[in-house]
């Protein structure tokens, strides 16, 4: 499901293996360019509104190959889903991962890689794996010359 005014460049959305895999992108998102992997029964990316998402991104929401115990053979990883809150910034190169969340008004630096949920908003996360590297920020479409003119 795409809700009003999105801008999508060089996106590869894959789905395969599986059925009632979901796709939802929130009022306003944009991306610049990166693949969603969608390739196990009911796993699903959703997106918030007003959202901008960077180049050679990746959004993952499987394993892509089950992960077994030794002596029982029982499957120890499942699908997951993948959330990212209304008015995220996701910059080059980050990658969502199986259970990856993302709260409201977060910001994604460059490269960074995220495995888990995260609760808290108005913070920037980086590294690999993901921490919270600053808090009570927040981020504006314009670049900062053009930001500080208007303001």
């Amino acid at each position: 499901n795409f809700e009003e005014s999105p801008e999508i460049n060089n996106l590869s959305v894959f789905v395969r293996n599986g059925n009632k895999q979901h796709l939802q992108w929130g009022k306003n998102t944009t991306i610049t360019g990166g693949y969603i992997e969608l390739c196990e029964s009911g796993s699903s990316v959703t997106i918030g509104q007003e959202c901008m998402i960077g180049w050679h991104i990746s959004i993952v929401a499987t394993d892509f190959h089950s992960v077994l115990d030794r002596k029982t053979g029982q499957i120890l990883n499942g699908p997951g889903n993948v959330v990212i809150g209304d008015n995220c910034w996701l910059g080059h190169g980050v990658r969502l991962l199986k259970n990856a969340k993302l709260p409201n008004n977060t910001i994604v630096g460059a490269e960074t890689i995220v495995t888990k949920a995260f609760t808290e908003e108005w913070t920037a996360l980086g590294g690999n794996p993901a921490k919270i590297i600053k808090r009570d920020v927040t981020w504006n479409r314009s670049i900062p010359t053009e930001y500080k003119k208007s303001s």
